[in-house]
């Protein structure tokens, strides 16, 4: 293979620079896309714990509230008889 023959060889494997800028455009938005994806998915869990956290104080409250009434009620009883 000649030198000549290399460099038509090498040139027809290599990518057009519009083409090759559109390339590296395409993977900057995929990129750009899948960390706002990401970046939407870590959102989603922060606001889940959010609202676990607070159904859980909301519950205990209750269960406090709950166990309150139980002994105000058994004390009423007991006062009763």
């Amino acid at each position: 293979m000649t030198p000549t023959d290399q460099t038509s060889a090498y040139t027809a494997f290599t990518i057009p620079r519009s083409t090759e800028m559109s390339l590296i455009h395409e993977a900057l938005a995929r990129a750009h896309s899948s960390e706002r994806m990401a970046e939407a998915e870590r959102e989603r869990i922060a606001r889940r714990l959010v609202v676990a956290r607070r159904q859980e104080r909301r519950a205990e409250r209750a269960a406090q509230r709950a166990s309150r009434l139980a002994r105000l009620a058994s004390a009423s009883l007991a006062r009763a008889f």
